[in-house]
């Protein structure tokens, strides 16, 4: 049989093996969950290493750049979304960190004339009960800035597709601009010539001068446009953007209210959403900290005491410390994450109303940009182009004079910049219902 020396012995022994042992929590997400996640809503992910701007294995820049092949090599190089990214480290450091107890104390009193030697052994037991809820919350916040990671990822794919068909439809916009601008001033000059020969009024030929006017200040505006978007599109290619040509760029079809999939509802894909799914796991996080707070709120310790005179060994014995709350009884951590859980809850309600709203609005507008795109093009543009041939056709028999060909060519060219305008406007909304739906319905009915 033990004697009692022998199996205090044992019991801080034992204390400080289990001390010693302080579970940790795992660190590691699935791997791939972004990549996969943003590969189905997007088509592309960025790569599972950032650390070197590169362009994607499967991207070819050289033959023109298109704009899926933009969005894949944004993903990869846009410095916003790598700084997003890089805060998943912080998360999932912040993971191991709650997974780790507090560090046991140590003290030694030397012995020193007729006083004892005396060693004690601290393990603070909160920790141990606290550990659970920290863990949970840890591991929800984690899994609430994946969900952020990816609705930036949305977001720089809907912006990317925007700008890819904001540069093509600058330079097409400042192609027709200098044909419209010659077709104007040409009209122009032949009022003017009109007005000297008493054949038009002073103001008809004012308002021909204002209207070429008019098209050189547009021509201006796009090649501004034009410039604007290119360097918009370089800066999300980053470090990479050396690597990428930007001289003939294809955006991408937009698209067709029509055909949108059925089961395209607000109140749906607003819950799919991921910053809504975030806030909805960072209500969970909230509670798991309300838990946290509850398990801690009164600081407990077990500690093993040993005292020796130096003669007759060491005597050990367990003990407990326990902080008196006289001053501070953890009521106010506890209403404070209280208070934090109802915050997280009202973002939660305030985010998907939100979703809701922006998925509806973006919805409204791509059906009126697509109507207006198609109206643009197929009746006023066609029309135009009518009346330019049976005017061509008439000065052919001598019916009419150049004035009235010269003044068709603007109408057909006004028609046209028109029509690229609205085109350029639907594709902008496309753009926008991918940002307000957190996905591309083009992808996810593949």
């Amino acid at each position: 049989m033990k004697g009692r020396a022998a199996i205090r012995c044992d019991l801080a022994h034992s204390l400080s093996l289990l001390l010693a042992a302080g579970c940790m929590a795992s660190a590691r997400e699935p791997d791939g969950r972004v990549q996969r996640e943003l590969s189905e809503r997007i088509g592309h992910a960025p790569p599972s290493d950032p650390s070197a701007a590169s362009l994607p294995p499967d991207v070819d820049p050289g033959d023109g750049l298109d704009a899926d092949e933009a969005v894949a090599i944004a993903l990869w190089n846009d410095p916003r979304f790598r700084a997003v990214l890089a805060e998943m480290g912080l998360a999932r450091a912040d993971l191991a960190q709650a997974g780790r107890l507090r560090n046991p104390s140590f003290s030694f009193l030397f012995a020193v004339g007729d006083k004892q030697a005396e060693a004690t052994l601290t393990a603070p037991l909160e920790s141990w009960f606290t550990r659970g809820a920290r863990v949970r919350a840890a591991r929800q916040q984690l899994a609430a800035v994946a969900e952020q990671v990816i609705s930036h990822g949305v977001g720089l794919a809907a912006a990317v597709e925007s700008e890819v068909a904001e540069l093509a439809a600058a330079r097409d916009l400042a192609g027709v601009g200098r044909r419209l601008a010659d077709a104007a001033r040409a009209v122009a000059g032949l009022e003017a010539a009109r007005r000297d020969a008493g054949d038009a009024s002073p103001d008809e030929a004012l308002a021909a001068q204002e209207r070429a006017l008019d098209a050189e200040l547009a021509l201006a505006r796009a090649e501004t446009a034009a410039g604007r978007a290119q360097s918009r599109l370089r800066l999300r290619f980053g470090a990479a953007a050396p690597l990428v040509p930007l001289d003939h760029v294809h955006p991408a079809d937009p698209l067709d209210p029509e055909e949108l999939p059925p089961g395209l509802a607000p109140d749906g894909w607003a819950s799919a959403r991921p910053d809504v799914r975030a806030a909805g796991l960072e209500v969970e996080a909230a509670a798991a900290r309300v838990d946290s707070a509850a398990a801690g709120r009164v600081p407990v310790g077990v500690l093993a005491d040993a005292n020796s005179d130096g003669e007759h060994g060491w005597e050990i014995g367990p003990g407990l410390a326990v902080e008196l709350p006289l001053f501070d009884d953890g009521s106010a951590r506890i209403a404070w994450a209280g208070a934090a859980l109802e915050l997280a809850k009202s973002r939660h309600e305030a985010a998907a109303a939100a979703a809701r709203e922006e998925i509806e609005f973006a919805l409204a507008e791509l059906r009126l940009a697509a109507g207006r795109a198609r109206r643009e093009r197929g009746e006023r543009l066609s029309a135009a182009e009518r009346r330019r041939a049976a005017v061509r056709t008439a000065l052919a028999r001598g019916a009419v004079s150049p004035l009235d060909l010269a003044r068709a060519d603007l109408t057909r060219l006004e028609a046209e910049a028109s029509a690229l305008a609205a085109e350029l406007e639907w594709r902008r909304a496309t753009a926008r219902l991918v940002a307000a739906v957190g996905a591309d319905p083009r992808k996810l009915d593949r």
